[in-house]
């Protein structure tokens, strides 16, 4: 008993001695839950490979010893990235996460997150705009950053002055690696842009064009008129079940105020009447000029990838409601891809825990002590050394 109660005191003194170190170091205690679908092996290769990428945000001397505030980490797990029509497929990599939340000056102090530095594996880019007939989405990417972060196959930046990160910039930072170094995503052509606008708006068998022409046949006010029969019934019906414990002339009040409405609505409605009629005439426009402008488009220019421009620029194309330039792409200033998801490339080729993509999101704040730290890991992280998890030799 006596050498059993040693070693708990042994175990004790380390704890507390590690609790002490953390406070010192003002790293909190990670917080992990990788859910239900990481489970075994494959969970021993997740907490491996994120153990790996923090032992690399700790090389950075502003996140190794905070100063000024306190870090704490969390381990995530998630699910699978959805395919076209948002299908389940079992064979997707799984979805995890390393994430850093920072609290100024303390977490005790004060538990609102402030900033963060998150590693999700297996990320897909999470954004919806447009759904073509295969139900696979379609967008315009952000901006992308030159020079990228090394070895990341895109880098895009939001930062205040739209071309630099300065130390004190309130800015965030999105930076992908890949298994390969290859692209999740492809270019999508004019053509099968202008058709999944289409689509989107009016449905793959023109359904929702259907709806809008139907809604659109009457005026509101023909259409009120062709319900009064309807809305007289269940008036009279109204007034009958309150003559049941109301007086007389307490229901005859009541009658009357509801037929005030009923008139005043009509006259209101017949007043819009022509309103609503040329309403109706331009409910269609949006998606007719679309058609148009992709037929007035030459068999080579529908092939041209869709580059939208995202400056003042005046363009032939834009019914979209995004200008689309002639220019290949060259990647300038305000030039960005329309893009869909490989979503092949999210299949896992060994395990379902393998790294396919990894996306980093760094978000400074005006917090000036995380600002810098947040600025310092943007300057000094071994971003190679990251790029070497995925696999992905370095690139210079």
């Amino acid at each position: 008993m006596k050498r059993t109660s040693a070693f708990v005191m042994v175990v004790m003194l380390c704890c507390s001695t590690l609790s002490t170190v953390d406070a010192q170091t003002g790293w909190l205690p990670r917080s992990v839950d990788l859910g239900p679908n990481i489970t075994g092996a494959n969970r021993a290769a997740v907490l491996a490979r994120l153990d790996a990428i923090e032992r690399l945000v700790k090389q950075v001397p502003e996140l190794a010893h905070p100063d000024g505030f306190e870090i704490r980490p969390f381990v995530e797990g998630s699910g699978r990235r959805t395919g076209p029509g948002k299908s389940e497929h079992a064979e997707y990599a799984i979805q995890y996460t390393y994430r850093l939340t920072f609290f100024y000056p303390s977490f005790a102090a004060n538990k609102y997150a402030i900033g963060d530095v998150v590693f999700v594996v297996n990320a897909d880019e999470n954004v919806r705009a447009w759904v073509d007939a295969q139900g696979r989405d379609v967008y315009v990417e952000g901006l992308r950053w030159r020079p990228p972060v090394p070895s990341s196959v895109a880098t895009f930046v939001a930062t205040p002055s739209g071309t630099t990160v300065q130390k004190g910039d309130d800015f965030t930072l999105d930076a992908w690696f890949t298994a390969g170094g290859e692209s999740p995503w492809r270019s999508v052509s004019r053509e099968e842009f202008y058709n999944a606008v289409l689509v989107t708006a009016e449905g793959n068998n023109g359904e929702k064009r259907a709806e809008v022409k139907k809604a659109t046949e009457k005026t509101g006010y023909e259409r009120w008129l062709e319900e009064a029969p309807q809305r007289k019934k269940e008036r009279e019906e109204a007034l009958k079940a309150v003559a049941q414990f109301q007086p007389a002339a307490e229901v005859q009040k009541l009658r009357k105020t509801m037929e005030d409405a009923e008139r005043e609505a009509g006259e209101q409605l017949k007043k819009n009447e022509s309103a609503d009629r040329e309403s109706a005439k331009s409910a269609l426009k949006p998606t007719d000029d679309v058609r148009a402008e992709l037929n007035r488009m030459t068999p080579a220019q529908r092939k041209l990838p869709a580059i939208v421009d995202a400056g003042p620029n005046k363009s032939e194309f834009s019914a979209t409601g995004v200008n689309i330039r002639d220019p290949r792409d060259t990647l300038t200033a305000n030039l960005s891809r329309v893009l869909m998801p490989n979503y092949d490339f999210w299949r896992a080729r060994k395990s379902p825990v393998e790294p396919r993509t990894m996306l980093v999101h760094l978000e400074a704040t005006s917090t000036p002590p995380i600002s810098n730290a947040v600025y310092q890991m943007y300057k000094k992280f071994d971003w190679r050394a990251l790029a070497a998890l995925m696999d992905q030799p370095g690139k210079p």
